[in-house]
């Protein structure tokens, strides 16, 4: 009980409130020697590194996770394995081990045939699909889509509302022809988010994302300064840096605060998939305003640097050494005026390279 109250409050946006409750339940537990370990101490540890995770402390999440679905297993406590496993996923993921956040939601998925509340299928299928797509594995997430949609009579919307936010970000990250299907499902979302401050965050973001990829770039900035502000308000920062690197472009708009520059850190860490083409357009090439231009290898780097692709990634997606990279890097920002990636970023899409 208290580890779902505890949930709730994180979905809410009282994430210090949801630390408190479960810092009470594990000074709880620890007095009571002659029960050790206490029944709810696998929720503790489960809840407090999803707390972990929120935060961007992944270190710190991976030992509570494992700690708590150890114990929860022991318990045969089916949910909170759920739940472990499926945050599991995305701290293995951010980490860069692709292969054991997949393990991790197999994991998940193999006890779904025990599970009897609503919406747990459709939960951890969210979170598959939201895993191909970081990890660039579109005909997978495209095979999803179709299933999701290949019945009229579904409501995408009915259901646990995860579905719908990643029907909303595959629709999004499909690009401007498929960006005004996301926003449609975002408006819809928008009805039955009011109390709940993860999902508005979710909206906000998404819709930044959607208005940048059709050009809006005013309704796109002012999305994102909405989600900025239930962000840091909360206290929320994978819920906005899981959306993807595509933020970054946007974030780097905006005024700097520590929290902004708190996000911008986190993406830049990320170990991401880089996008499956990087070929560069040859008007792209020709039609730049710099006295010294890029080069078409310069500019096929820059665009891995955009979905937030790390010097190793580019370098085995280019057939390249991670020294050529950075040296790439280094003249890129060179030419650019820019100290740093984001600024390389930005200075690029101001004058039409990306």
């Amino acid at each position: 009980m208290r580890y779902n109250f505890a949930m709730l409050q994180i979905e809410h946006g009282d994430l210090a409130a949801a630390a408190d409750l479960l810092a009470e339940s594990e000074d709880f537990t620890k007095s009571q020697p002659n029960r050790w370990p206490w029944p709810i101490v696998d929720s503790v540890q489960v809840g407090r590194g999803r707390l972990c995770y929120e935060r961007n402390e992944p270190a710190q999440a991976l030992h509570l996770l494992q700690t708590g679905i150890e114990l929860a297993q022991q318990r045969r406590n089916l949910y909170v394995i759920i739940d472990g496993y499926l945050t599991l996923a995305w701290v293995h993921q951010t980490q860069g081990a692709g292969a054991l956040a997949q393990a991790a939601l197999d994991q998940a998925t193999a006890l779904l045939s025990k599970a009897t509340r609503p919406g747990t299928a459709q939960l951890v299928a969210a979170h598959q699909a939201r895993l191909w797509l970081a990890q660039g594995e579109w005909e997978r997430v495209n095979h999803w889509v179709q299933s999701q949609t290949a019945t009229p009579t579904v409501d995408p919307v009915d259901g646990h509302p995860a579905r719908a936010f990643t029907l909303a970000a595959i629709f999004i990250a499909q690009g401007a022809e498929t960006a005004p299907q996301g926003l449609a499902l975002l408006d819809r979302l928008t009805r039955i988010a009011t109390d709940w401050a993860n999902r508005r965050l979710q909206i906000y973001t998404l819709q930044a994302l959607a208005f940048r990829q059709l050009g809006q770039q005013a309704e796109a900035q002012q999305a994102l300064k909405q989600a900025l502000a239930v962000g840091e308000s909360a206290g929320y920062l994978r819920l906005l840096v899981d959306q993807g690197a595509a933020l970054a472009p946007l974030l780097t708009h905006l005024p700097a605060t520590p929290y902004r520059d708190h996000l911008l850190a986190a993406l830049g860490g990320e170990n991401r998939a880089p996008a499956a083409s990087v070929s560069v357009p040859s008007h792209v090439i020709a039609n730049q305003s710099l006295i010294e231009p890029l080069s078409e290898r310069e500019l096929a780097v820059l665009r891995l640097v955009v979905t937030g692709a790390s010097n190793q990634l580019i370098a085995d997606q280019l057939v390249i050494t991670v020294g050529t990279v950075k040296n790439h890097m280094t003249s890129i920002l060179g030419k650019l005026g820019a100290g740093n990636r984001w600024e390389a970023i930005r200075r690029a899409e101001e004058i039409g390279l990306l």
